[in-house]
């Protein structure tokens, strides 16, 4: 195998072992999808349906007693 081969497969067998942040510290923040991909992470974020909808604040809104 290729040297840049061999030296992803040895960041992905220490994603398997490591926290994200000993993993960052190890091999860089940049690489950090590499620990997301390998852990779930990387695909399983929440889609823009499942996060709260932001909602626009200003002094000329009302409140709406509930």
């Amino acid at each position: 195998m290729s040297k840049m081969g061999n030296w992803v497969m040895e960041m992905q067998e220490d994603a398997v072992e490591m926290s994200l942040a000993k993993f960052i510290r190890v091999h860089g923040r940049s690489q950090a999808s590499i620990w997301r991909e390998v852990n779930g992470e990387l695909y399983n974020r929440p889609t823009r349906e499942d996060r709260p909808a932001r909602v626009a604040h200003s002094k000329s809104f009302e409140e709406i007693p509930f």
